[in-house]
């Protein structure tokens, strides 16, 4: 008697609580998570516009392309949608177009949001000025505003242009292009970064010098490793170390850093046994070693890792902004994008706990029954 008003129990309780799971999962959806969201802020660090998309792209030409439901469109600095989400990706404007993805291709828009470009390639770089690099058929060239080619696809890399040249690759090794089309270098090099300063960072065998646009090295390959040119110096690796160089190849900050970046406003953020501070161009230290990590100074202030989080800081060192949010990007346009973990109504946590608690009820009567 005791066995069989145990099971009419269990038998009780298993439909309670089934009905009881189904209801509150009907009800509440998919179990609450933090939802991480994105907005942005100015350079003083006032909240412009409050986080509320899935995915952003940097502010260009005062537009920036944002994902609330799916598909990208474009905002204004007020954060009004002046160009309908309806784009599977979406580039920065530059000289006043924009490469999209529109169903699976890419073509570009204007400002207005007009297709001036069709969606019929590949992949699509940025307009620099007249040209713009895209991809068909895992070749690369170049196309003109009108989507004219300006050279067409030949190359197994084709990079956007700056100071009037691009990088391109054939036969595993690389060259440059003039924005008219002309093959200004033949590829030749293991690897080159853009021009910045007239000059180019080039990988000869394992070492790396520079070159002027006529490809002449005028920087011989001693380095282990090279970057741009910004603010008349160069930065380079030297062993395990960075340091800076003048345009004639000597060091002006000697190599002893641990991790090392470009000038800016400047100021160049460096490391140190895990902590990032910034020197200016004699290599003092003016803002100390602090910081977990730091980004770049734009319109006086850049960003650091601070206490799990990340804030601003002004050319003293200060902190101008609190640490708050969980991530945020670079200065571009005058805004950073910043994203902050918005976390569940605590109501619907509550029901959520409930449901956890019936879970565990129907398996338990399961077990009486089954």
């Amino acid at each position: 008697m005791g066995v069989k008003k145990s099971v009419v129990l269990s038998t009780n309780l298993f439909i309670v609580a089934m009905a009881a799971w189904i209801f509150l999962a009907c009800y509440l959806g998919k179990p609450p998570a933090g939802s991480a969201k994105w907005g942005f802020i100015d350079t003083t660090g006032q909240e412009i516009i409050k986080p509320q998309f899935t995915r952003v792209e940097k502010y260009s030409e005062g537009l920036a392309a944002v994902d609330r439901d799916g598909s990208l469109g474009f905002i204004d600095k007020q954060g009004d949608m002046v160009i309908k989400p309806q784009y599977q990706e979406a580039g920065p404007f530059s000289a006043g177009l924009a490469a999209v993805k529109w169903n699976d291709r890419y073509g570009y828009i204007n400002t207005a949001g007009t297709m001036v470009v069709a969606a019929k390639y590949d992949w699509a770089g940025d307009f620099s000025g007249d040209a713009a690099a895209v991809g068909v058929d895992d070749k690369f060239g170049y196309i003109d505003r009108q989507g004219k080619w300006i050279y067409e696809p030949a190359f197994e890399f084709a990079g956007d242009f700056n100071d009037g040249m691009a990088v391109i690759r054939a036969n595993n090794q690389y060259g440059f292009l003039h924005k008219d089309g002309q093959l200004v270098m033949t590829p030749q090099f293991e690897f080159i970064r853009d021009f910045h300063e007239e000059l180019a960072a080039v990988k000869v065998g394992s070492k790396w010098g520079y070159c002027n646009k006529q490809g002449n090295l005028m920087i011989p390959p001693h380095f282990d490793w090279a970057w741009n040119f910004k603010e008349g110096a160069g930065l380079v690796k030297l062993g395990n170390k960075y340091g800076y160089i003048n345009k004639k190849g000597d060091f002006v900050i000697s190599p002893k850093f641990d991790w090392a970046w470009e000038f800016s406003e400047g100021l160049a953020k460096v490391m140190i046994k895990g902590k990032a501070g910034f020197i200016d161009h004699t290599g003092k230290l003016v803002i100390p070693l602090n910081w977990n990590w730091a980004g770049s100074f734009y319109n006086g202030c850049a960003k650091v890792f601070h206490n799990g989080k990340y804030a601003l800081i002004n050319r003293q060192g200060q902190v101008a902004l609190p640490a708050g949010y969980e991530k945020t990007t670079d200065f571009s346009d005058g805004f950073a994008a910043v994203q902050e973990i918005q976390t569940v109504n605590p109501v619907k946590k509550k029901f959520w706990k409930a449901i956890t608690i019936t879970r565990q009820c129907l398996r338990w009567a399961k077990e009486l029954i089954f």
